[in-house]
């Protein structure tokens, strides 16, 4: 009686133990599974003080699924997302250019009703024209309904002239003096100190995205952002990389370096927005460098944000090779799908085959964008430090806000090179680094509960803080400017 109380004893005893030690352990997984967020800048700028300030998932703590690490969000991260984000139907323009290629646009919501333009000059080869011109009878020969199909317009999408102005007024309450809700800011001659501005008065807002490697429009990073942006009365142009999910209609492939479609883009907005619509440019990898490059060059935005990029692209690239196989097969995979897809024009001044046979990312770069664009660079180390966005990154004007976001367990961009933003940073007062715990390589999934990821993205939030902070941002100093 006495060996069988002792050893139920024991076993309870025992059971409860490892409950607790489940218990305990559980816990501390969860809580590394709870993502921070650390932030570099200048924060004696009042400029970086404002945005911070309405930042306020850069401040707070953000929890991702269970099973979600750097590698896990990397690779899966898409079909789940895509799964539980809701669908909608972009609206397309195809703007021929100079050399007879053709720059691809997405807009969500649909843009103002008026005939796709070519951006560049009408003085182009008579062959080079009549293309043009049979491809913008192309694009006008479905009704005007088509246009907007699966898309309410732009009017209907920002609701009202306040809409954005109350989005904006929400996001800031801790600091407007205004009245509820800020129905003291009726013009900006009104405006006190410290209050936010009313942007029914100013131009229209645009995000331009730029996608990363081989990704488009439909991918579903770009889907989400643009889904949660929109939601919030900010409209949507994403523009996609020649040849990748579009036709292509010339030799000119795209690089990842060079930034004209993006120079494209920026007219065609002008033109049907206005000159003084405001745009804030959202990349994601790749494409952050080359919007970068673009923003280095050109001082059309208001505010830039990128998205898990390595800066230096030769050091990237040399870190897939060497310390991620798995990655460097998928994207030589991909690669090698674009010169197939577009065989028919790229075998009038290439091997294809040649290039097929190729093996590693830089041998197959050396064949392909060295051989087809020698302006590029004429071995690929040439091509991928010359397209780095980090020797130009002296030439951002210091008074553009941009913001660089890196996970810190991304696969395809080492801690060395997401670091190198927090030099940046101290070098450039415009520059706000941050870093989270998790994220993978455009993952981070935020999740409600243990394992179940949501729709939403963090990357989503802090984009559209980024875009209200900016705009609050201008709208400050254009009132300051108003008043002296």
């Amino acid at each position: 009686m006495f060996i069988t109380t002792w050893s139920t004893t024991a076993v309870a005893l025992s059971a409860g133990f490892i409950g607790v030690w489940l218990g305990v352990f559980l816990s501390r997984v969860c809580r590394a599974r709870t993502s921070l967020t650390e932030v570099f800048c200048d924060r004696e700028q009042p400029a970086n003080r404002l945005l911070l300030a309405h930042m306020s998932s850069l401040s707070r703590r953000w929890k991702t699924p269970l099973w979600a690490t750097g590698f896990l969000q990397s690779i899966v991260c898409g079909p789940i997302r895509r799964a539980l984000l809701p669908d909608f139907q972009y609206t397309r323009e195809e703007l021929p250019s100079s050399e007879g290629g053709m720059v691809v646009l997405d807009f969500y919501p649909a843009p103002p009703l008026s005939p796709p333009q070519s951006v560049e000059s009408n003085t182009a080869p008579p062959r080079e024209q009549e293309q043009r011109n049979r491809i913008l009878e192309e694009s006008h020969a479905a009704p005007e309904q088509a246009r907007v199909a699966g898309s309410p317009g732009l009017a209907a999408q920002l609701q009202s002239k306040r809409s954005l102005h109350t989005s904006l007024c929400s996001s800031c309450s801790s600091s407007c003096s205004c009245s509820s809700p800020c129905s003291s800011c009726v013009s900006p001659s009104s405006l006190p100190a410290t209050s936010c501005a009313d942007v029914s008065w100013q131009p229209p807002v645009m995000a331009l995205i730029v996608p990363g490697f081989s990704s488009t429009s439909d991918s579903a990073y770009v889907r989400g952002v643009v889904n949660h942006l929109s939601a919030h009365a900010v409209a949507c142009v994403v523009v996609n990389h020649r040849g990748v999910g579009t036709p292509l209609r010339s030799e000119k492939v795209f690089t990842v370096g060079d930034h004209e479609d993006v120079r494209v883009a920026m007219v065609r907005l002008r033109q049907l927005y206005g000159s003084e619509v405001r745009v804030v440019g959202i990349a994601f990898s790749m494409g952050g460098n080359i919007l970068l490059n673009y923003v280095a060059a050109h001082d059309d935005m208001v505010g830039a944000m990128s998205i898990c990029q390595g800066y230096d692209g030769l050091a990237a690239v040399r870190h897939i090779e060497s310390q991620q196989p798995f990655f460097r097969r998928v994207l030589l995979a991909k690669q090698k799908q674009y010169v197939r897809e577009h065989r028919h024009i790229l075998r009038q001044r290439l091997d294809v085959d040649h290039v097929l046979a190729a093996t590693d990312l830089f041998e197959l770069e050396r064949r392909f964008t060295c051989a087809l664009r020698p302006e590029s660079g004429r071995s690929p180390e040439q091509y991928f430090d010359g397209a780095s966005c980090l020797h130009r990154m002296h030439r951002i004007e210091r008074h553009f806000p941009l913001l660089l976001l890196n996970a810190m367990d991304d696969p395809l961009v080492p801690t060395r090179l997401a670091e190198l933003t927090v030099a940046l940073s101290s070098a450039h007062p415009n520059i706000i680094a941050a870093h989270t715990s998790h994220g993978g390589h455009l993952g981070f999934m935020m999740s409600d509960s243990v394992w179940r990821p949501t729709a939403r993205s963090f990357a989503d939030e802090v984009a559209l803080e980024f875009i209200h902070a900016v705009l609050l941002l201008q709208s400050r100093r254009a009132h300051t400017e108003t008043k002296s």
